[in-house]
């Protein structure tokens, strides 16, 4: 499952440079930016943009990500020395 954009917890920033930062703001995704945990117990639809029209300024949603053969812990050890 890739990050759930309709989550309130979720979001993105993107900076000058055309990196974007997307992230769940408890932290409860160890697996960011690429997915969620399949049964995340703090997921909440956001409901402030029910509705609503989006124009094109809307970020294009989460490409899935790659598929590989590292461990969770692996991953996690990666993001974290690229902070």
């Amino acid at each position: 499952m890739g990050m759930r954009e309709e989550c309130k917890h979720f979001q993105s920033r993107t900076y000058k440079s055309g990196e974007v930062a997307r992230f769940c703001v408890l932290g409860n995704a160890p697996d960011q930016p690429w997915s969620c945990p399949e049964n995340c117990v703090t997921y909440e639809r956001r409901l402030a943009d029910v509705g609503w029209s989006h124009g094109s300024l809307v970020d294009p949603t989460c490409r899935e990500g790659a598929e590989t053969s590292a461990s969770l812990d692996e991953r996690r050890e990666l993001l974290n020395m690229a902070q």
